[in-house]
This record gives structure tokens, C-alpha cells and sequence, in this order.
């Protein structure tokens, strides 16, 4: 197997990612020596959070996240997935195969003394895209699944897997449906300082979305409260259309309203994908079984942080 490295120099002055490397050498099945890399941080004494995505990635997914769980006394350990990031990258497609990473990141955790068999909280981060569209009505955790996007469909399919595994081999696994993401680095007035060209209007369209503090905190309460094999919404109190909240991002700083397209006029891709899904998500459960007050209950909080 021929393996490439991407050089270090590459990954130096990275905004938002000042974590020290840790690298573990596995093999693969021709005795090719591949390089992983991941980030270790928070208290070395706290409770342990494997964040490792169900599709390639590298550890900068996670580090908006890392600080905030590092505060509440969450030690966690991200690795880059072979091919992503630090970590070495085979040269052929054709080793990219899902038995190849499954094998590679098992010699990862046996040498990094992570033993799955101790573990009290396995949690998957899906999408409230599994609901699909239900025309601007509200959905909970009981209702309907029917995904019209393949990323819907797939994370679907992959909430489906992981129940699955933890019945089997009693396993915690607890699944949580992410609602749109925002920070206060990257969020709707943001956007508008960065040029934003255009707004989409649609009518009756709505969506959900949560701050990714509360995402954190939510995560961390999860970790004692949390039932397995159980799937949890994460969003917030108020639901709303995209031009809603660009609308009240622009009263806050003063600035116009960008150009108002129609949902005809989007190109087919991602972004029209998500216009074609209206509902309100409900996070009633997770503030009965959590106990969980928002630190941003609505869009208006946490835009009126960034002013």
C-alpha cells in the first residue's frame, strides 16, 4: 500500500484549533505502517468522550465543542479518520473500503487503551432531517421518519445500525437529533458581515435550529441522565423561516435586507435540499429528562451576543 503524509506546515496557525498532535502508528493488512493522528484535551481525570464521527472526518469538527466540554470537566479525544486531516492517507480509492477503516481504528483504540467493553455513554450525533418534510407541523421523537434527502436517508440508516448494536452487545447508545447548528462564530449576522448575496423566501417554511453551547451542555447533562437506546431532538424554543432570522439579525446591526430570492429560482444541490423540509421541532423531552434550561432558548439570545 502506498501511503502520502500531508506536510506539517499545512496544518500551523489554524483558527480555532490550538491542540497539541498525538500520533499512533497502526498497520495494514500488507504490513504498511499508517500514521493516525487525534487531540487529547480537558482533565486528564474526567470522564472520557471518544468523539468519533460515523463518516470520515478529521478532529476540527469538534473543536467549537472541545473547549465548552473541557469547562465542565469532559477529557476529550478526537481522532482524524485514515485519509483525513493529520492522519496518513492512502494513495488508491480502492483502500478506502469500510472494513479498512473499521480494522485501522480498532488498532487505534487497543493502543490507546480505550476499551469499548467499559463504556457508559455512547452517543450518536444524527439530523433532524430524518423527520423529512411535514409542512410546517411539529414533530417529536414518535413521529414519523421519511427522509427525502440521501443525507437524511443515510443518517437515518445509520441511527437504524447503532440501535441495533447496542441491543445486541448492551451498549448505552443514545442518539440526538441535531436541529440547524449555530455559534457565535459562524450564525446569521456573521454571515451578513461576510457578504451574504442573497435570502431565500419560501412560504410556510420553517425549521429548527440550536446553539452549539447548548449542544454541549445538553451532552454533558446526558452523561448521568441518559436513557439507552433512546434518540432525543436538540433544538430550541422557536422555530422559524431563514428569513425570519436574517430579518433580525439585519434590525441588530443595521444593515439591509441582502437580495430576496424565490425557492424556484435555487439551483438543485444542498441548499435547496434543505428548503424542501418545513417542520417545528419539539424539545420537550430533553428539558423534561435533562432538566435542561437553554443558555440560548431562542435565535433572538443568541444573535444578540454578537452585536
Amino acid at each position: 500500500m502506498k501511503v502520502l503524509r500531508t506536510p506539517d506546515k499545512y496544518f500551523t496557525n489554524i483558527k480555532g484549533y490550538p491542540f497539541d498532535p498525538i500520533y499512533t502508528d497502526v498497520f495494514a493488512d500488507d504490513g504498511t505502517e499508517i500514521r493516525i493522528h487525534h487531540i487529547d484535551e480537558g482533565p486528564s481525570d474526567g470522564p472520557i468522550l471518544l468523539a468519533m464521527h460515523g463518516q470520515p472526518v478529521w478532529s476540527y469538527l469538534y473543536s467549537k465543542m472541545i473547549p465548552i466540554l473541557n469547562d465542565s470537566g469532559i477529557r476529550v479525544i478526537a481522532p482524524d479518520l485514515v485519509g483525513y486531516g493529520k492522519s496518513d492517507k492512502p494513495a488508491s480509492r480502492n483502500d478506502y473500503s469500510y472494513q479498512n477503516q473499521v480494522d485501522w481504528m480498532n488498532q487505534w483504540l487497543v493502543k490507546n487503551n480505550l476499551n469499548l467493553q467499559n463504556l457508559k455513554w455512547l452517543t450518536y450525533l444524527s439530523s433532524t432531517s430524518v423527520y423529512g418534510n411535514h409542512d410546517g407541523a411539529w414533530v417529536n421523537e414518535d413521529s414519523t421518519t421519511n427522509p427525502q434527502t440521501l443525507a437524511g436517508k443515510n443518517r437515518l440508516n445509520v441511527e437504524k445500525d447503532w440501535l441495533s448494536i447496542g441491543t445486541k452487545n448492551s451498549l448505552p447508545v443514545q442518539i440526538f437529533r441535531l436541529s440547524g447548528i449555530y455559534s457565535d462564530r459562524y450564525n446569521a449576522i456573521t454571515r451578513l458581515r461576510n457578504d451574504q448575496k442573497f435570502v431565500v423566501e419560501k412560504k410556510n417554511h420553517f425549521f429548527s435550529r440550536i446553539h452549539v453551547k447548548d449542544i454541549a451542555q445538553t451532552l454533558y447533562l446526558s452523561l448521568n441522565k441518559s436513557l439507552n437506546n433512546d434518540i432525543y431532538n436538540l433544538s430550541d424554543d422557536k422555530p422559524a423561516s431563514n428569513i425570519e432570522v436574517v430579518k433580525y439579525a439585519c434590525n441588530l446591526i443595521n444593515f439591509e435586507l441582502p437580495k430576496i430570492i424565490s425557492f424556484d429560482e435555487l439551483e438543485e444541490g444542498m441548499l435547496k435540499d434543505f428548503y424542501k423540509d418545513s417542520k417545528k421541532v419539539s424539545n420537550k423531552k430533553i428539558k423534561d429528562i435533562f432538566k435542561l434550561k437553554l443558555i440560548y432558548p431562542t435565535y433572538e439570545e443568541g444573535l444578540k451576543v454578537n452585536v
